[in-house]
């Protein structure tokens, strides 16, 4: 169960950046940009599985996936560097980001 309350939350995360992200071959099919990093772990499969179903797309959204092995650390200097829009990622590490003065937002 708690990966379902973290799917939630990244739902609503997602949600929230599509409106500003467009790319160029994007652009051209009409869809948002969701630039998303993660680890290569199975509690991520629901994003692959959506993104095989063709799910995003039926949304208007191009779902671009970061795999990002180094973890909770690369992830964060990745939404730093506002290369991903988001960032499946251990909360304490977000929390200490921010306290470190990063604008990631949980």
């Amino acid at each position: 169960q708690p990966h379902q309350v973290l799917l939630s939350h990244m739902a609503a995360l997602t949600l929230a950046r599509l409106s500003s992200r467009w790319t160029y071959g994007s652009a051209l099919r009409g869809l948002s940009t969701l630039r998303i990093a993660g680890v290569p772990e199975h509690f991520n499969a629901p994003f692959h599985l959506a993104k095989s179903q063709g799910l995003y797309e039926a949304k208007g959204i191009d779902m671009q996936w970061d795999m990002t092995p180094q973890g909770t650390g690369a992830m964060g200097q990745k939404l730093d560097a506002d290369e991903v829009d988001v960032a499946v990622m251990l909360s304490e590490g977000a929390v200490a980001r921010i306290a470190q003065g990063s604008k990631t937002k949980v």
